[in-house]
């Protein structure tokens, strides 16, 4: 099932990788279809809405809401699946050589790049760890983070009934709470960063603004989060020597990458396509589909991955096709979230610290423009996939060194 399969594919024998792809996908196959009739009924729906008011697409009629046009969503797309795919498929080639799969199938690519390390945090080590880590946002910021543990904002371990996951939420005019499942791994200090994110973004916005402009939109929502995700993981960085500690670093870091700027923007293309073969009034079934995510997923993978032909039935399993153009705001996110880190580290704050002021006071691409990341420049993913190389070169560096030592 939906919860079990992520976990099939980590396992270690390649037949329990193969046989719970095939046998997940093969129920899909099963129920195309109705599949494919839920997936085109809901975008028939966007396109007739956007039509009643007046606008050329489906897509001008959701970002409008953003105070965006097509030009944003069509740079995304073309930086993540044209100017810089070739560092997609060197990553994939590169996982293939270090896991030493001969015939390495999509089924294989959620295997860890380096095994978890043996590292456990207590709260008190976290919220030491976290205080250093985003001591360069500020004393005000810092001290907010105690006030954070001190005042109780956060739930911390898992409890009978309680939600998976994690979350931050709150109200204009109390604390904005998070729950967490936290339980002393390296991935409940980095979702303790994240939530912590959401958290000062809310508490500043609503501290800088009456209550109608304080909320802040989807469109900017992750940009904090990964801002403390980043400077987390940068400080984890420094300040640790251990090669195999450094390398799991590094192989997050690189595979939340991945899943946000590159595979994000492969389901943005289908979700574009879908939408304009509605528009254009042309023929839809399950094999237009199916066929197109073939060929989006061998675009996506490269030479050094096998796409199983059972594969094609990938896009029927992803909610966020029924979002209304959703997906490309994480690459947006996240590409922001890293030029603002490159400032915050050469010593100028001052602008994201801003930002964190602004609610829902200006339109979102505004807030960022005067933040001083505008994410209709180039720059802006220049800088995003020049990181994603520099840590996959230094993964690859330390992995040469471990290898020359065996």
């Amino acid at each position: 099932n939906g919860a079990t399969y992520h976990d099939f594919l980590r396992n270690p024998d390649v037949q329990v990788r193969k046989q719970a792809f095939e046998h997940y996908f093969k129920e899909y196959g099963h129920l195309e279809n109705a599949f494919a009739n839920l997936l085109i009924g809901n975008a028939k729906g966007q396109v007739l809405n956007a039509k009643t008011r007046h606008f050329d697409s489906a897509l001008q009629a959701s970002l409008f809401q953003d105070g965006v046009d097509e030009t944003l969503y069509n740079k995304i797309l073309m930086m993540a699946n044209e100017k810089y795919i070739d560092y997609l498929h060197a990553f994939f080639a590169m996982k293939k050589r270090v896991l030493g799969i001969e015939e390495f199938h999509e089924y294989d690519i959620a295997l860890d790049l380096e095994p978890a390390c043996d590292v456990h945090y207590s709260i008190e080590e976290c919220r030491s760890i976290l205080k250093q880590a985003l001591s360069v946002l500020g004393d005000d910021y810092v001290s907010l983070l105690d006030q954070a543990f001190t005042q109780r904002w956060i739930d911390f371990y898992p409890s009978k009934d309680k939600r998976t996951g994690a979350y931050s939420w709150g109200t204009y005019d109390s604390n904005p709470y998070i729950l967490t499942n936290f339980t002393g791994s390296y991935d409940s200090l980095s979702t303790l960063a994240h939530e912590l994110g959401h958290s000062m973004h809310s508490y500043y916005s609503n501290h800088h603004n009456r209550p109608m402009l304080a909320g802040y939109q989807i469109f900017v929502a992750e940009v904090a989060s990964t801002v403390n995700e980043i400077l987390l993981n940068t400080y984890l960085l420094k300040t640790n020597d251990d090669p195999s500690y450094r390398r799991y670093i590094l192989s997050n870091l690189m595979e939340e990458f991945v899943g946000t700027c590159y595979r994000q923007p492969m389901f943005a293309q289908f979700e574009k396509d879908l939408h304009a073969w509605i528009e254009e009034r042309k023929p839809i079934s399950s094999k237009t589909i199916t066929d197109r995510c073939l060929e989006l997923n061998k675009a996506y993978f490269g030479d050094a991955v096998i796409v199983d032909d059972l594969q094609k039935y990938g896009f029927y399993y992803v909610p966020h096709f029924y979002y209304n153009f959703y997906v490309y705001k994480y690459t947006l996110g996240m590409s922001v979230a890293i030029s603002f880190v490159k400032d915050i580290l050469d010593g100028h704050p001052e602008a994201y610290r801003q930002f964190l002021t602004k609610g829902g006071s200006e339109s979102p691409v505004d807030e960022l423009k005067n933040a001083g990341v505008d994410p209709l420049k180039d720059e802006v993913y220049d800088n995003a996939f020049t990181f994603f190389k520099e840590i996959m070169d230094e993964f690859e560096s330390l992995t040469e060194q471990k290898q020359k030592q065996q």
